[in-house]
């Protein structure tokens, strides 16, 4: 329980640096990131690779490709055939859900609702001042989430070009908008193309600020409604097979009539 508690309340910090030299000179990136109180890092870099520590110690990463090519080639030798009653059983279980789904197709084939439909009847359900609620709800939190995990220091230098002068200067004016709020300088080549970039973020967030977000979003009355909508309308018209019958939504289809 301790060690859950200071993984949560344990900054995790990032550092990240990205640099180009020229259009055709290869990105060049490194990033760096603590938490645990620096026990745990991680570095990813075009030159080092992946490399994890803990207290100090070098883990070695797992290959994922390797792993699923081993996987992909001891998976027919090491499983195991069926029985032959549990494929009897599951083949009955098939027909029972495929003959509920051919009656419940000549149900509706009158009466087919379209994607269309189904859209307008959710937010209908929903209601006009219940959906802007719930934007402003959504933008809230995602406002409060950048926040959190916007880097404290963020350094970009560099020039571009895009080989015209209308286009370059628009691409300064959309990049100059942003220099308000960040430390940001591009200079402009109007004469070739060009890409010259030196980057260089920081910042960091606890977890546990994260998950309280999350928590707080999901709770909200508003966003709990919804997904009650949601799920209502997900179930309505869902198929499970129960015994020798079939069940559509929360009522049992009679096998006659």
């Amino acid at each position: 329980m301790v060690i859950i508690l200071l993984a949560l309340f344990s900054k995790l910090r990032y550092d990240i640096k990205v640099r180009k030299d020229g259009l055709d000179a290869p990105w060049q990136y490194t990033v760096k990131i603590t938490w645990f109180a620096r026990i745990i890092s991680f570095v990813l870099g075009h030159d080092k690779g992946q490399v994890a520590r803990i207290f100090g110690i070098k883990v070695k990463m797992p290959q994922m490709g390797d792993d699923d090519k081993g996987d992909k080639s001891n998976s027919g030798e090491e499983a195991e055939k069926p029985h032959p009653t549990q494929v009897r059983a599951t083949q009955t279980t098939e027909k029972r859900l495929t003959d509920a789904r051919k009656k419940q197709k000549r149900k509706k084939r009158h009466k087919k609702e379209s994607r269309w439909d189904k859209i307008r009847n959710i937010y209908e359900q929903i209601g006009k001042e219940h959906i802007k609620e719930i934007i402003a709800i959504s933008l809230a939190a995602l406002k409060k989430l950048i926040k959190k995990i916007m880097p404290k220091k963020f350094k970009l230098r560099g020039k571009i070009g895009t080989g015209e002068p209308d286009t370059t200067g628009m691409a300064l004016g959309g990049v100059s908008a942003l220099s308000t709020v960040l430390d940001i300088h591009l200079e402009g080549n109007f004469e070739e193309k060009d890409l010259q970039l030196s980057l260089h973020t920081k910042g960091g967030f606890r977890l546990w600020t994260i998950l309280w977000l999350a928590l707080k979003f999901w709770r909200n009355p508003e966003i709990k409604r919804l997904r009650f909508i949601l799920k209502s309308n997900k179930n309505k018209n869902k198929i499970r097979v129960r015994g020798k019958g079939a069940v559509y939504g929360n009522r049992a289809k009679p096998k006659h009539g």
